[in-house]
């Protein structure tokens, strides 16, 4: 299972906010394009898509997957850019 992870300051204390993607099957933070957090859903998706694996993660991880698990207005922004 997928969850989302809102990571706060907890990186940063410049106040950026970063989210990352925890798999509970594999108890890691998920991996795309060697990234592991992203700002905005634009970049998760670029790395998303970008990542040399994507053949396979797409096989078991559709994009619309973690579109569904995204919050809507984190942290004050529309849930994807793309809407």
């Amino acid at each position: 299972m997928i969850r989302f992870i809102d990571l706060k300051d907890q990186i940063t204390c410049d106040g950026t906010h970063e989210f990352a993607w925890y798999d509970t099957v594999t108890d890691t933070f998920e991996t795309h394009n060697y990234s592991q957090a992203w700002e905005t859903w634009g970049e998760f998706e670029d790395d998303f898509h970008g990542d040399e694996s994507y053949v396979y993660i797409e096989g078991i991880h559709d994009i619309e997957r973690y579109r569904r698990l995204f919050p809507k207005g984190w942290p004050n922004m529309r849930r994807w850019e793309s809407d």
